[in-house]
């Protein structure tokens, strides 16, 4: 249970901490604002992170095309290699029929 000393108290510990916020609330909203070379040196940042952002996806889009030109080209040399490999055995195989018919000759 609570006196009624404390009771007496509670609202006017409340209506000086408002007071206390309130106090600070227009101490933060006199504070100065920005000035103008401020504001200029974020445009100038906000420009330059645009700017970085385009190059860098330009970048990408030049670096995906070689990639792809990359590919096409290892994609053509494994169907070059393919029709080596079986120009190779076609040969071995005329070579082995050649050989055993020398064989069977002698």
């Amino acid at each position: 249970m609570t006196d009624a000393g404390n009771a007496a108290q509670v609202p006017v510990v409340a209506a000086q901490l408002f007071e206390i916020w309130r106090a600070e609330q227009a101490q933060l909203g006199e504070k100065k604002r920005a000035s103008w070379p401020a504001w200029l040196g974020v445009a100038l940042a906000l420009v330059g992170i645009v700017f970085s952002a385009g190059s860098l996806r330009s970048d990408v889009a030049t670096a995906a095309v070689r990639i792809e030109k990359v590919e096409q080209r290892l994609g053509s040399q494994d169907k070059a290699i393919a029709q080596i490999t079986d120009r190779l055995a076609r040969i071995e195989t005329k070579l082995d029929l050649v050989l055993e018919q020398r064989k069977i000759r002698q």
